[in-house]
């Protein structure tokens, strides 16, 4: 082997001094045997240069040593850290999983991978339906933006009944009554118990049934009926400041709406306005895109002219958005 060949790499009898000094030095120092404590060196730490190196060789008038190859040692390579040292040096905590998260582990990543997911979304004003929720305040009747929206759904879904819809053994299923299911987080996992005939409730009776519902899933004292079911799915992460989001569709349900947060913007007139987005999240096997577009539009509508989801009150609040 000649010594060109070894320029990379480092001699087994190279001192301990040299640490400062490059590959090179040390090769030539290896090359002609040169004692390091005859060269002077005269780099910016006190290490060894190339030149210092050269200089005193062209001085001396040293010829080249010839080298065994059992004096050429390849540079150590860095091991790789194994995964097990990682693991044990890392500070990490096991999270059991439970049985409801497991399912709903299982049942998502199958949703995921099986159903094909189509999105469509729309912006909508929330200000009349704000002035709405003052009116019901003054009232004394407490109700949230959220109440509203599932109203809001459960009426777009009676008037587009395409989206209502649940696909079973390769076939659209019409579902006859409006069933909405309602995201809620809880410490064991996700759970969506379901509000009957959401369509047909007023606006505070929504509201009563989704608080009961929340309450008792969060103490994991829901019956099998109450959250196993429903045509339609909500989930609203608005409050967590998200503006906008997708989510997975809950089978044999077609379709789930993502409610996005608050937003103030300004509209054509440059006027302050309060706006959201809403993502339609469907199974594009059962739902058609037009028909996702006439739901988004009846819900628009719905929500920016909230007191037309009144008119199935028996006591119609007056309105007046003058506040």
């Amino acid at each position: 082997m000649s010594m060109s060949m070894i320029s990379v790499r480092y001699l087994s009898s190279i001192p301990a001094e040299l640490n400062l000094a490059g590959p090179a030095v040390k090769l030539i120092l290896q090359q002609y045997q040169v004692e390091l404590s005859k060269i002077k060196p005269s780099g910016p730490k006190k290490n060894l240069l190339k030149s210092d190196v050269l200089k005193y060789i062209s001085s001396e008038k040293i010829p080249k040593k010839e080298l065994k190859m059992s004096e050429i040692v390849e540079a150590p390579k860095k091991s790789a850290v194994s995964p097990s040292k990682v693991a044990t040096s890392a500070k990490y905590i096991d999270i059991p999983i439970t049985n409801m998260r497991a399912t709903i582990a299982k049942r998502l990543t199958n949703s995921k991978q099986s159903i094909p997911h189509s999105y469509a979304s729309v912006s909508i004003s929330a200000d009349n339906l704000l002035n709405l929720r003052k009116l019901y305040a003054k009232e004394g009747i407490k109700v949230s933006v959220n109440d509203f929206i599932i109203k809001a759904a459960a009426l777009s879904l009676k008037a587009v009944s395409e989206i209502n819809v649940q696909w079973k053994n390769d076939s659209v299923v019409h579902m006859p009554n409006v069933d909405v299911s309602v995201a809620v987080a809880t410490p064991s996992g996700l759970i969506t118990p379901i509000v009957f005939g959401a369509d047909r409730l007023q606006i505070e009776q929504i509201s009563s049934t989704v608080r009961e519902l929340s309450s008792k899933a969060r103490e994991n004292k829901l019956k099998p009926q109450e959250f196993q079911g429903g045509t339609f799915t909500i989930s609203n992460l608005g409050m967590y400041g998200i503006s906008h989001f997708t989510a997975i569709i809950n089978p044999p349900q077609t379709a789930i709406a993502a409610i996005g947060g608050l937003n103030l913007t300004l509209d054509e007139d440059l006027k302050p306005t309060n706006q959201f987005m809403i993502t339609l999240c469907y199974d594009n096997r059962a739902i058609q895109a037009t028909d996702a577009q006439r739901f988004l539009s009846h819900l628009e509508s719905l929500l920016s002219t909230p007191e037309t989801m009144l008119l199935g009150l028996q006591q119609p609040l007056e309105i007046s958005y003058d506040l």
